[in-house]
Parts: C-alpha cells; structure tokens; sequence
C-alpha cells in the first residue's frame, strides 16, 4: 500500500470503517491474614476500533494491499507479481503494443455499424424536431400575445 502521508493514511483508514472488539479485563489480588484468601475477576466489555489505524496502513509491507469495494468487505491482500509468478515468461512471446493490429470480428463490426445507425437515426429526429419547433420571432410575439391576453381576462373575471 505505502501511503505516502499521513492525510492519506487516515483517508484510508476512515474509509475501511470500523468494527466492535470484544476486551477482556481481569484481576486477581491474594490476602494474606490469618486466613489466606484468594479472588479473581474477570470482565468483558465490547469497544468499536478502527479495522486498521492510519499508522498500520503506513506501516504495511510493500506487497501488500487493501481493496476497496462498494457494498462489500474490504480486503488486505498480498500483490501478485506476474514476472516473480512466472519467471521467464516474457521471453517466451515477444509483444510489442505499437505493432499490435487488432482485427475485429465481423460480429463487432456488425453490432458496431448498427450502434452507429441508431445515433445517427436519433440526431436526424432530434435535428427534425428542432427544425419543426421553431417559430419566427413575429409567430413568437403573437402566441405571447395571446398568452398575456388569456391571462388578462382570467384575471378580470376573477376580480369581478
């Protein structure tokens, strides 16, 4: 994990939340009279705790690590080294990112042409819309017109 600070630390540690330990408490004393007597107690008490402090998540080993799921238990987990799991494997192929040429099935091309078809169906209606929506700015002052007139006799015939 290695955080780097101790803002980031806490960070972690607020996010992995906090869990209820059970402590155990105990004492024992021996008097020493005519009679020798003997008494031992033992109590128990339940406490909430940080599943790990800021100071242990800057202390964990560099090949360990914390995940982090939403709705979920978080997990501390040991990194997995690929080239320690399998040494000399990258010997055995020689890859090379800048030469890959990915050819695509003629399923994804298919499935691809069809996305495509549908956005630009969707942006022809939406462009249709928007072109029989619109209105010249005299079209515009009489619809408003007509509004404010409505609205004026409502108000009239309301008053009385």
């Amino acid at each position: 994990m290695n955080a780097a600070n101790d803002v980031t630390a806490k960070y972690f540690s607020d996010l992995l939340g906090k869990s209820t330990v059970k402590v155990e408490t105990g004492s024992e004393s021996t008097s020493h009279s005519k009679e020798e007597s003997h008494s031992k107690s033992d109590s128990y008490s339940y406490t909430s705790r940080s599943l790990m402090t800021p100071d242990e998540i800057m202390r964990m080993p560099e090949d360990q690590s914390l995940l982090i799921f939403s709705n979920a238990r978080p997990v501390k987990a040991t990194k997995a080294f690929q080239f320690k799991l399998f040494p000399g494997a990258d010997h055995l192929v020689n890859l090379s990112q800048n030469d890959y040429q990915g050819q695509p099935e003629a399923s994804q091309e298919t499935h691809f042409k069809n996305k495509v078809d549908k956005w630009n169906q969707t942006v022809k209606a939406q462009h249709q819309a928007k072109k029989d929506d619109q209105t010249t700015d005299d079209e515009e002052d009489k619809l408003q017109d007509n509004i404010d007139q409505k609205l004026e006799s409502r108000h009239k015939k309301m008053l009385g």
